[in-house]
C-alpha cells in the first residue's frame, strides 16, 4: 500500500481557471402564492397544552393571500390554532400555524388565515397592487 497521496480528479477549492465556470444559481422560489412585504405588528393569543391563554406581540414579515409570515420572541406549536389581529391592515380572526422555524433567538411563524380573514387579506393585496 503507498502511503503517498494521490491526485484527486476534484478539484473541491475552486482556482481562478475553474471559478467562473461555476454559476450559482439563485435558490428557486416554489411558493404557491406571492408574498407582499409588511412590518407592521401582530397581537396573537393561543392556549397552551395545559389550556392556559397565552399571548404574545409579534411583527409581520410579509402577508400573501394565504396566510401571513410573523416573527415572534417564541415558539407556538405546529398545527396551534392562533387568533390575531393586525390593527393597521384592519384584519382580526382565526389561524392556523402551519410553519415554525428557529431564527437566531426568535421564531419565524407561518399563519394560515381562516377563509374569513383570507377574503380580508386578499382584498388588501389587491388594492396595495393596484397603487
Amino acid at each position: 500500500m503507498s502511503t503517498e497521496p494521490t491526485e484527486s480528479t476534484e478539484n473541491p477549492v475552486p482556482s481562478e481557471s475553474n471559478a467562473s465556470a461555476k454559476k450559482v444559481e439563485p435558490a428557486r422560489n416554489i411558493r404557491r402564492h406571492h408574498r407582499d412585504p409588511y412590518g407592521g405588528p401582530v397581537q396573537v393569543s393561543w392556549e397552551d397544552a395545559f389550556g392556559r391563554p397565552q399571548y404574545a406581540q409579534t411583527k409581520c414579515v410579509d402577508i400573501s393571500e394565504k396566510g401571513l409570515r410573523v416573527e415572534a420572541r417564541q415558539a407556538i406549536p405546529v398545527s396551534t390554532y392562533v387568533m390575531l389581529r393586525a390593527e393597521r391592515l384592519n384584519i382580526s380572526g382565526a389561524s392556523r400555524v402551519r410553519h415554525l422555524e428557529r431564527l437566531g433567538s426568535k421564531f419565524i411563524l407561518g399563519l394560515e388565515l381562516n377563509d374569513a380573514v383570507r377574503e380580508k387579506a386578499l382584498a388588501l393585496i389587491r388594492e396595495a397592487s393596484s397603487r
